[in-house]
């Protein structure tokens, strides 16, 4: 079970039950785990964890072109890279790459950008061609391309960053308002004793945890807005 699916779990899980704790009412808590449930599942976890996974993949490609290039410079040979670049890559390509291991090199690195669905390795592909078929300074034929793929990479780091800031600072504003409700029913328990049964006050704490979703779905909207320049998978 991956962090986000958790965290989604884990949402749907305790915004029904604030509510209950706060109504004492078993309609409403099952309005807003419906909602919750439905919203998360079925819009915001397919879209954050696509984002998330293309994100991964593009950090992956990075360090593959970079440490390949690298390499390559060094040794000479395309098997000799690729022994090399094997030594820093992540799970995923390893598994990628044990499926083909009976290929040869220039055919591995061909159908790496079936899983590097990415314009920046159909360009590094470009430059591997030229290399083998001219030869030459790998890292001077590659200058160029090593440079913009730094810049893509510095953006998304960049934008992940920033990212990762708001969620915190999202987050901390809606919890320290959840509990303002939760002292709020503790402290003025007669109070609520006599509000709970009330539609209007049903419908406000309803409509509180709506408010709270829409601005989860306007915060995913704004931040999946972050794009990764000659991403194909779209």
């Amino acid at each position: 079970m991956n962090n986000l699916l958790l965290l989604f779990i884990t949402l749907t899980l305790t915004f029904p039950t604030v509510t209950f704790i706060a109504t004492n009412n078993w309609i409403t808590s099952a309005i807003v785990l419906v909602m919750t449930g439905v919203y998360l599942f079925l819009y915001a976890y397919p879209k954050v964890n696509k984002m998330l996974e293309r994100n991964k993949k593009f950090h992956s490609c990075y360090t593959f072109i970079n440490s390949f290039i690298i390499a390559l410079s060094v040794k000479g040979s395309l098997l000799s890279a690729f022994e090399t670049t094997n030594g820093v890559m992540d799970q995923e390509y390893m598994t990628v790459i044990d499926g083909i291991s009976n290929l040869a090199e220039e055919e591995r690195l061909d159908y790496l950008k079936r899983h590097y669905d990415f314009d920046i390795y159909m360009l590094f592909l470009s430059v591997i061609k030229i290399y083998m078929e001219q030869g030459g300074d790998i890292l001077s034929i590659s200058y160029y391309l090593t440079e913009e793929l730094r810049r893509d990479e510095d953006y998304l780091i960049k934008c992940e960053s920033i990212s990762k800031r708001k969620v915190i600072e999202f987050s901390m504003l809606w919890l320290f308002t959840l509990l303002i409700v939760l002292i709020l029913r503790f402290a003025l328990n007669s109070f609520y004793l006599k509000i709970t049964n009330l539609l209007l006050f049903q419908v406000a704490i309803g409509l509180l945890f709506l408010l709270i979703i829409g601005s989860i779905h306007l915060f995913i909207a704004k931040t999946n807005k972050v794009e990764v320049r000659g991403y194909r998978n779209v």
